[in-house]
């Protein structure tokens, strides 16, 4: 009852941190795992360099951009009670 509710901010903050760096990493999947799985990051990245869409890999990454934007607007007020 105690430890959960006074432990949440710092959990959040931790998953804030932790997620930002981890959405925009493309280059991981690909040294990792190769060609046999598809992460978000890597078809933004086809689009730009193999497929050269230029406009489907802005709307891709502007839709990305929206949802960090978003889940990181949604943290703000938490971690701003616990300040």
């Amino acid at each position: 009852r105690v430890i959960i509710p006074l432990s949440m901010p710092g959990l959040i903050a931790g998953a804030a941190l932790i997620f930002v760096p981890v959405v925009g990493s493309f280059m991981e999947p690909r040294i990792l795992g190769g060609r046999t799985g598809t992460f978000y990051g890597t078809v933004i990245e086809d689009q730009f360099v193999a497929v050269f869409n230029w406009p489907l890999g802005a709307a891709l990454s502007f839709i990305l951009l929206a949802v960090v934007l978003i889940i990181l607007a949604l943290a703000a007020p938490v971690l701003r009670r616990a300040a």
